[in-house]
């Protein structure tokens, strides 16, 4: 069975997106870390389609830097384009999903059930489950969220510590 070559593409302006690095790494995923600040796009900065071209990756993750025109070459080179965002932009909505219309979870949350990274891998990789997943819901909906999804006092100022620590 041919497993895909993967490259995660990521701006590092949020602690959400300093732990997908992480955890990337961690897993042996090849990362491109971009330095643009909120409001990255794939369409500036480094020439991705020319790095996808000189490089042997069957797909590339792009995390929360829209950029159609960038994304659309890349798939013409018959690379897959896997798209892990939860936000809207002027003339672009990436905040559902196109088919079913739902509110998507996290850029965190997609990325770790792209890549099948299950609270065993997550251990395994030195993460706690608990405070990695912590983060992702956080970054969607603040601390109501974790409230929501039953963390308690404790394990929600866990996370707010971890979130200082990344």
């Amino acid at each position: 069975m041919h497993m895909k070559k993967s490259l995660v593409i990521v701006p590092v302006n949020d602690v959400e997106a300093a732990l997908i690095v992480r955890i990337a790494k961690a897993a042996g995923i090849d990362v491109s870390v971009s330095r643009q600040q909120h409001g990255a796009s794939i369409d500036r900065g480094r020439d991705y389609v020319k790095m996808m071209k000189e490089g042997e990756w069957d797909e590339v993750a792009i995390v929360e830097m829209p950029g159609v025109v960038t994304e659309q070459k890349i798939e013409k080179m018959g690379i897959d384009v896997v798209i892990i965002d939860h936000h809207n932009y002027t003339g672009l909505t990436r905040a559902k999903c196109p088919r079913s219309q739902r509110m998507l979870k996290s850029s965190l949350e997609q990325f770790l059930k792209h890549y099948k990274l299950t609270n065993a891998k997550l251990m395994k990789l030195g993460f706690d489950p608990v405070l990695v997943k912590g983060v992702g819901i956080f970054d969607r909906s603040y601390i109501w969220g974790l409230q929501d999804e039953g963390y308690g006092a404790e394990q929600i100022e866990q996370v707010r510590d971890y979130q200082d620590l990344l």
